[in-house]
């Protein structure tokens, strides 16, 4: 089904979003064909989108972002696989509703986008930041222990212990000395002995100083033991300090501020590249989650909430989870932040952070869609949240909808709520799609929307810097 902008914009509601066409179930009756919305207070607690590849998720994402940028909502688009169509709609969108200056695109792998993708596609560079400048040391640490871990546990406890000791020491160091600091810091101060001796002599954290001293101690005494320590973490840290896409992530005064995006509703595009790189854009995603979060605790205890609405759209998003991201389900709303997540399957984030986060993750998405699905796990959690009250009678209803033959089992009973089968999910068609909104479950398709090809002038936007802090730049004043 294809449906023009305008039908589209004239059924999206000042204050909801347009989903798709088709119906809800109330007492045994199938509601009349009409569009699908889904106001801001119910979709604010976040949404949920599961589909297998080819199912619809992108086309769905692409019905939304527009309406997101056109109702001048923010928005933080962290995209894994870069999807040209996509960026096309929003950055079209940006355009044509005037919000220029509000548009960020930020992507460390932006040369090697545009190497795999037609020329003119995407931007020809890339804005620049630094996850190491907004936070306390702490959720410094946090964010990049976060970035390390690849599934649940991220490994043997002893080393995430070590690791732990190591990011923390160093971090804690480099902040007592005041100056802004990057990731190339951290590798030439865990690296160079004599870059770690003016640290120890030159930090103000005491407590920081003692535990850097001590590894430094035990480098110089027992070099062969401690290498074998700190090998895992020079390598992780190594992977952001050094490379093409290092320069976007190690600026001392970076173009683009997660923070002030946040705060100011601005619109971020973010271009990672999963197929080229898993390992390094799950992190970088990781970051800019973990940086997220600390974002929203500093907006809930300074202002409370967010002056403007702002969205977060996470496409492979069992790519970026860890433990911990569960604080950003269950706070962001109260801050005016609304997460719409699209991933494949539910035993992906299991595997990666297990079931206590799956709970938390489900309870606090008060919008789940469903589209085709090719394993058994999600039948089981569709039937977790939608009991069946069976009746004496049993009725298989048909609802065509644009020569689409949708059946549904239901049932008389004081109280009704559909079945969801599991062969419902694998049987589905591409764009077709089960949604529970609220306490309401609804049936319907998503429009393919065509928008009109416009001219775009693929400039970045942003403000320029305008601070003229030059940061710590160990690597200048002690070499590689």
């Amino acid at each position: 089904m294809m449906l023009s902008a305008k039908l589209i914009d004239r059924w999206a509601k000042e204050d909801s979003l347009f989903i798709g066409i088709g119906g809800f179930f109330r007492r045994g009756n199938i509601a009349q064909f009409s569009p699908i919305t889904v106001p801001y207070e119910v979709g604010k607690g976040h949404w949920s989108i599961l589909g297998a590849t080819r199912s619809g998720k992108t086309v769905l994402l692409r019905l939304l972002l527009r309406q997101i940028i056109k109702k001048g909502y923010g928005l933080l688009l962290i995209d894994m696989k870069p999807d040209v169509d996509l960026f096309r709609i929003a950055f079209d969108t940006t355009l044509s509703c005037g919000r220029q200056e509000d548009f960020i695109f930020f992507s460390p792998f932006f040369s090697s986008l545009r190497s795999t993708i037609s020329a003119g596609e995407f931007p020809a560079t890339s804005s620049s930041t630094n996850p190491l400048i907004f936070g306390s040391q702490s959720e410094i640490v946090s964010r990049i222990l976060n970035a390390f871990k690849l599934s649940k546990g991220g490994g043997e406890q002893f080393w995430e212990d070590v690791k732990e000791d190591i990011v923390d020491a160093l971090v804690g160091s480099l902040m007592g000395l005041g100056k802004r600091f990057n990731f190339r810091d951290m590798y030439i101060a865990l690296t160079k002995d004599s870059a770690r001796e003016w640290v120890i002599q030159n930090t103000k954290n005491e407590e920081s100083r003692e535990r850097l001293k001590a590894l430094h101690d035990m480098l110089i005494q027992s070099p062969q033991k401690a290498l074998y320590l700190i090998r895992g973490t020079q390598v992780a840290i190594g992977r952001f300090a050094f490379g093409d896409h290092a320069p976007f992530l190690n600026s001392y005064r970076p173009t683009f501020y997660l923070a002030d995006a946040v705060r100011e509703g601005r619109i971020v595009y973010v271009a990672l590249s999963y197929q080229k790189s898993a390992v390094l854009s799950s992190a970088v995603a990781k970051m800019l989650i973990s940086e997220l979060n600390s974002v929203i605790g500093d907006v809930l205890l300074r202002e409370g909430k967010l002056e403007k609405k702002f969205f977060v759209v996470i496409d492979e998003f069992a790519n970026c989870v860890f433990p911990g991201i569960e604080d950003l389900f269950n706070k962001s709303a109260g801050a005016g932040l609304t997460l719409i997540v699209a991933h494949q399957s539910f035993s992906d984030v299991v595997h990666r952070v297990g079931e206590s986060l799956l709970k938390i993750y489900l309870d606090n998405t008060h919008v789940k869609i469903f589209l085709l699905q090719t394993g058994d796990d999600a039948g089981k959690f569709v039937q977790d949240i939608s009991p069946l009250v069976w009746g004496e009678d049993r009725r298989m209803w048909e609802f065509s909808i644009t020569n689409l033959l949708i059946p549904f089992e239901l049932s008389r009973a004081e109280s009704l709520v559909p079945e969801i089968r599991k062969e419902y999910l694998t049987g589905l068609r591409p764009l077709n799609f089960y949604a529970k909104i609220g306490d309401r479950w609804f049936r319907g398709i998503v429009p393919v929307l065509r928008a009109k090809e416009s001219k775009r002038e693929l400039t970045l936007f942003y403000d320029p810097p305008d601070i003229t802090e030059n940061g710590l730049n160990l690597m200048e004043a002690f070499g590689a």
